[in-house]
């Protein structure tokens, strides 16, 4: 057995359900990969996750209303930021690591990232909203979230709200629709991507083993 293989074995992602996220498309990438996994609610289990994966579909003051009222917050707030466990954070999941967001009415984040969640506003009237499709992702150099991919790759993306007014050193790509937006974050263990690495072929799972083996 490789060394690899070896932390694959004792290394369990923890994948968080709150009912508002797409795991099937990100299981199935984790099993690709070859990776252990569980997909959990409780909070306690959530305290001692090794790694944490939070995807996300829909509002973000519906699922923040969802994580608040179970007690996952306070869960993944001792564990990313008192333990410093590794999170990754998809779609809906990156943006609920901000300070605060706009959609179903404003409210307060995760709070892991300096930053608002905003509406795209678009001046070419002739792009469609949400966004949907695959786009490129502008890498920030050094950011080890795009170790071993080529610049200017294409990831597919399904939105209709922004990362806005991010923290400086957090940005690690972005991506243009009309609008230049922040479509991937980076801040010491804390990692978000707008886009759907699990649905972006092969430099999505690139992406996702670079965070599966921090």
């Amino acid at each position: 057995m490789t060394f690899n293989n070896y932390l694959k074995k004792f290394q369990v992602i923890s994948i968080i359900d709150y009912e508002m996220g797409n795991l099937y498309s990100i299981k199935g990438a984790l099993e690709f990969l070859n990776f252990e996994y569980e997909v959990i609610s409780d909070p306690a289990l959530i305290a001692k996750a090794e790694k944490i994966i939070l995807p996300g579909v829909g509002s973000f003051n519906k699922a923040m209303s969802i994580i608040k009222e179970r007690g996952v917050d306070k869960a993944l707030e001792d564990s990313v930021l008192g333990r410093g466990t590794p999170i990754l954070g998809v779609c809906l999941g990156m943006q609920l690591l901000a300070k605060k967001g706009n959609e179903g009415g404003a409210c307060s984040g995760l709070n892991f990232i300096d930053a608002s969640i905003e509406k795209i506003e678009l001046i070419d009237k002739r792009l469609k909203i949400p966004h949907v499709g695959f786009n490129t992702a502008h890498y920030i150099k050094d950011k080890k979230m795009f170790e071993g991919l080529e610049p200017e790759l294409d990831f597919y993306f399904v939105h209709s709200f922004i990362m806005k007014n991010v923290e400086k050193g957090a940005i690690a790509a972005t991506t243009n629709y009309g609008v230049e937006f922040v479509s991937a974050v980076e801040k010491n263990n804390i990692w978000g991507c707008q886009f759907h690495p699990e649905k972006s072929q092969l430099s999505g799972l690139r992406l996702l083993k670079n965070f599966l083996e921090i």
